[in-house]
């Protein structure tokens, strides 16, 4: 997890080996996103209990999603145009832009595990969580 501390701005990579991520892409005004993050909200717990944080991204901008991640993650803004096609790339569908929404479950080892396009219900994605290798050795200790 994340330690506290000065709030600065941090870039994706540093979330390795300190958080699962789950990125959710779409523009700004994508009723998908503003369903996923409802649909999460009654899940905090579940997503602490697993350290994942959930960040969105835009054309501009890589963002947490405060409301549900407890970990102190910084914005950023996407100044570096490479940076951010990079990242949209990774992360992004073929007009995500246009109201769609994908969603990017990426791995504590900072690998990308599960892509689903469209809002995809919590469990589902606590169920890939917990199939992988680091999570089952987090639940036996």
């Amino acid at each position: 997890m994340l330690c506290g501390g000065a709030a600065t701005a941090q870039s994706f990579d540093s979330l390795k080996w300190e958080n699962r991520v789950l990125v959710l892409s779409a523009d700004d005004n994508s009723p998908q996103a503003r369903e996923q993050i409802l649909l999460l909200s009654d899940f905090y717990q579940d997503m602490e209990d697993r350290e994942l944080i959930v960040l969105r991204l835009t054309s501009q901008v890589l963002r947490k999603v405060d409301e549900l991640s407890p970990f102190p993650f910084q914005t950023q803004i996407l100044e570096n145009s490479q940076h951010r096609r990079y990242l949209q790339s990774l992360f992004s569908s073929e007009g995500f832009l246009d109201g769609g929404l994908r969603v990017t479950l990426v791995g504590i080892d900072g690998e990308l595990k599960e892509m689903w396009d469209g809002v995809i219900e919590p469990a589902e994605i606590f169920e890939a969580i917990d199939a992988m290798p680091m999570r089952q050795r987090e639940i036996n200790q």
